[in-house]
């Protein structure tokens, strides 16, 4: 078998987007002396444990749907939770 000519034509149209995440988070921060009480309350995630992404530090956490993070000093503060699925948005607080 010989080919003697072949052409590729790529599809037109934009790139698959990336699935969008179930996970939904928000945040309230409370402020009491010089720290700063930060609750996470998210929904949609699924197994046992989330990755919780503080300032780009990832931690485990139990997927209860509620974390509590406590800050000295006031400073903007970026969380997102992940499952192995996807992540929710990122909300950012001033602490």
């Amino acid at each position: 078998m010989v080919i003697r000519d072949f052409s590729f034509v790529a599809a037109s149209g934009p790139a698959p987007a990336e699935p969008v995440s179930a996970i939904k988070l928000s945040a309230a921060t409370t402020k009491a002396k010089s720290v700063s009480t930060t609750t996470l309350a998210w929904t949609g995630a699924t197994g046992t444990s989330v990755t919780l992404w503080i300032n780009g530090t990832s931690k485990t956490v139990a997927n209860t749907g509620s974390y509590v993070n406590k800050i000295k000093g006031g400073k903007t503060t970026s969380y997102k939770v992940c499952d192995a699925a996807g992540c929710s948005n990122v909300v950012s607080v001033v602490t």
